[in-house]
């Protein structure tokens, strides 16, 4: 990554566009740990996508599976080179930019879910985001919301397909045997991006990464963690962000519904997931040469010609 973004970066400095630029660095979500299977060897393979402190993966709405690393780079900003804790949605991107090119933002701000984070991040404002719907999903029964420090969560706990299917060996994601390397300074100041900044007369200050540091308390041998599979978990991600301590038998009743019912009338607004509709037999790619197409707008005549209706 390192040497891609620092060819593109390299790019749009030759053509002086960094100038007026923003530039963002985002993750889908966290990693998958599982090892994968050579037939031709006894061990297994190793997969580097583990996000250690942080519980879970990809697929699950543990930390460790939404919590994602982010950065926005630009002139345009008033302050940087700092770690900013302001809760951020995917969704803020748009109108963030939008209000960093113009100051405007979006209007018709009622009916989007992002935000303008642009005055938080140009500035190290305050934050203007509390909440976060995470994700409802009724037909895997998994939901979770985050709002100020809480978090109410129901996930499934399988990554993905089974072992049998995929050859993979789903690893325990809190234990898993398999040393991390922690990417050093000077990797950093060896790298092509760090060059391109160099040639800007720009010296990134590393050290201040420090700060975002995520500690896990000690756990007890006796300790028993929720698995939020059947029922909803409660965690406070601010004081455990690594979702070890669930706190729903230990917090007041009407706060764990007061969180459920937002999540209850968020839902209310979605539309119905089309993973409830049954496949369409006419969207099969291989009545249209093997392709992914808009198929809906094409027919098959009795020539099996494809044309558009």
């Amino acid at each position: 990554m390192d040497e891609s973004i620092g060819a593109v970066m390299e790019a749009l400095h030759s053509k002086h566009m960094l100038d007026n630029s923003i530039v963002i660095f985002i993750s889908d979500n966290g990693g998958q740990p599982y090892e994968g299977v050579d037939p031709g060897s006894p061990l297994p393979i190793p997969n580097a996508g583990l996000n250690l402190p942080l519980r879970g993966g990809k697929s699950l709405l543990y930390e460790g599976g939404i919590r994602v690393p982010a950065l926005v780079w630009s002139p345009l900003l008033n302050k940087s080179g700092y770690v900013s804790e302001a809760l951020v949605h995917v969704t803020d991107l748009l109108p963030t930019v939008l209000d960093g090119i113009d100051g405007t933002g979006i209007v018709d701000q009622d009916h989007i879910y992002g935000v303008s984070q642009w005055s938080t991040i140009a500035n190290d404002n305050p934050p203007v985001r509390w909440e976060i719907q995470h994700n409802v999903d009724p037909v895997s029964n998994s939901s979770a919301i985050r709002w100020f420090d809480w978090k109410l969560i129901q996930t499934h706990k399988q990554f993905g397909p089974s072992k049998a299917d995929y050859g993979y060996q789903f690893i325990d994601i809190d234990n898993p045997g398999i040393p991390f390397p922690t990417q050093q300074s000077a990797h950093r100041l060896n790298s092509k991006m760090y060059g391109v900044l160099t040639h800007m007369n720009r010296r990134p200050d590393y050290t201040v990464l420090s700060t975002s540091t995520i500690e896990c308390r000690p756990v007890p041998d006796s300790h028993f963690r929720s698995e939020c599979m059947s029922a909803y978990c409660l965690f406070n991600v601010r004081h455990d962000p690594c979702e070890q301590y669930d706190l729903i038998g230990q917090t007041d009743r009407r706060f764990v519904q007061f969180l459920r019912n937002k999540i209850v009338r968020f839902n209310a607004t979605s539309v119905p997931p089309l993973s409830l509709v049954p496949n369409d037999p006419k969207a099969d790619p291989k009545l249209y040469n093997y392709t992914y197409v808009n198929w809906l707008d094409y027919y098959e005549n009795e020539n099996s010609q494809f044309v558009t209706d």
